[in-house]
């Protein structure tokens, strides 16, 4: 579970939510596969944008070759306002 703003969004590749929560730690979530949530996500994912958002997240291992290890990702599961 993450509560907090969404202070930029990343289109490359995939999408990528940042989210700084009230005590200021900024954390990444990946939308990878379908999302729930109550607003019509594909279409104005965009608009979340500066606002306060709650969410549920998995995550997920995978390697990664550039550094040739194994590390984690958050993957997004729910977000809503």
């Amino acid at each position: 579970y993450f509560e907090g703003k969404v202070i930029s969004i990343d289109t490359e590749g995939f999408v990528c939510f940042t989210i700084k929560d009230e005590n200021g730690r900024v954390s990444k979530y990946y939308w990878l596969t379908y999302v729930e949530s109550e607003m019509n996500l594909e279409n104005s994912y965009e608009s979340l944008l500066g606002r306060e958002v709650v969410g549920e997240y998995r995550v997920i291992e995978f390697f990664d070759p550039r550094i040739k290890e194994y590390r984690n990702m958050n993957v997004l599961s729910y977000i809503d306002l």
